[in-house]
């Protein structure tokens, strides 16, 4: 951090979303394509332009990390004696892997961290916070081939009955919506420089609660 210049720099930043064990994700199937019917019971499926939406159960996702890879500035707003809000946007790469249906996938993408929060300086240390909510949401297309799994739907016309059917299917997009609260902490040693004042973190810590699935 350079206090003449009101500026902050973040380096070396990663944040494990998954550190208390894989999570557990609904799964929403949608069904696009022409009208069918089944036979016992009969029924026919009209097929909207959107298709048709049900719930087929849960994937586990297994791996949602962020690892830093480009320098992240942002700017300090000085608040009293030594303290600072600031504000950032930091270049990381965002990789998540799911398990779904028995089928592995993964995926990397590039994403621009935002971060917002405090530094407290005392002393020779400093004490970076930051506590925000964190939205993530992203389509990719896989077009992967599904195995085939049994699920019974409810019928539509006419309603009321069930039938069991076996779907074949390929997997043409993945949309993943993410809701988090991030909670970071980094405690650091004060180095002076001419003219500025430099913040060397030693710890890092990242706390991850998932508010919403």
């Amino acid at each position: 951090m350079d206090g003449n210049t009101n500026t902050i720099t973040l380096e070396n930043l990663s944040v494990n979303f998954l550190a208390n064990g894989p999570a557990v994700l609904p799964v929403t199937l949608t069904i696009a394509g022409q009208s069918f019917r089944t036979r016992n019971p009969t029924s026919t499926y009209i097929l909207p332009s959107q298709g048709i939406s049900f719930p087929i159960g849960a994937v586990n996702l297994n791996q949602f990390n962020v690892v830093q890879t480009g320098a992240g500035v942002g700017v300090l707003t000085p608040t009293g004696t030594d303290q600072y809000n600031f504000t950032a946007g930091v270049p990381v790469d965002l990789t998540f892997a799911v398990d779904l249906l028995g089928n592995p996938f993964a995926q990397t993408v590039p994403f621009v961290l935002p971060l917002q929060g405090q530094v407290v300086v005392s002393g020779g240390s400093a004490l970076i916070t930051s506590l925000q909510a964190l939205n993530f949401a992203q389509t990719f297309n896989p077009n992967l081939d599904l195995p085939p799994f049994e699920f019974g739907l409810p019928t539509i016309l006419p309603p009321g009955s069930t039938a069991n059917l076996i779907f074949d299917l390929m997997l043409e997009e993945i949309g993943l919506n993410v809701d988090l609260e991030v909670n970071l902490r980094a405690e650091g040693t004060l180095v002076p420089e001419p003219a500025s004042l430099l913040a060397l973190g030693l710890g890092l810590g990242a706390l991850v609660r998932r508010r919403r699935r």
